[in-house]
């Protein structure tokens, strides 16, 4: 007989560069960072199951569960909406890597670390720029039309006065 030892306390473990394809098939790049915890009354079934020592499970099968896990919930999302909701995006992937790694272990605090493509950069600059383009115009606009509202108001003074004035002559010379 043998002992093992497995820890049970949080860990942190970093993956290196990866790549996952969001929804429309735009590749980024993925460093995931994560940490994890063994489920203390399922650390004996997890040995039986998978015969290696936790560093190796580590480097493995908790890699690969966590980087499909990546993939799949990356391969729903269009790209802007990623970067616009990241949060929301890396909450969804931790909830669907506990559902596949949940029996022997906890996933939390999971970082994809994504960096967009230089060509989605670009775009959303463009996006961005063609946003801050619409306001100005419309505000623009805004003055524009407060402008000639004030030269409206302004020529019908103008106008009364000299009708007024005109009124008081013929009067006058009347």
């Amino acid at each position: 007989s043998k002992i093992i030892e497995i820890p049970v306390y949080q860990q942190h473990v970093e993956y290196g560069k990866q790549t996952a394809i969001t929804k429309g098939g735009l590749p980024v790049e993925i460093n995931p960072s994560l940490n994890y915890a063994v489920v203390q009354s399922q650390a004996g079934d997890m040995y039986v199951n998978l015969r290696k020592p936790i560093s190796d499970i580590e480097k493995g099968w908790l890699k690969n569960a966590v980087v499909s896990s990546i993939n799949d919930e990356t391969n729903k999302w269009k790209p802007d909406s990623i970067f616009n909701h990241r949060e929301v995006f890396e909450a969804a992937i931790v909830v669907e890597c506990n559902k596949r790694v949940g029996k022997w272990f906890t996933v939390s605090q999971l970082r994809t670390n994504m960096i967009p493509p230089v060509s989605l950069t670009e775009s959303i600059e463009k996006k961005t720029r063609a946003v801050q383009d619409v306001q100005v115009a419309e505000s623009q606009k805004l003055v524009a039309e407060a402008e000639a509202q004030r030269k409206i108001a302004v020529a019908k003074g103008d106008s009364a006065e000299a009708v007024i004035a005109s009124a008081g002559r013929a009067e006058a010379i009347r």
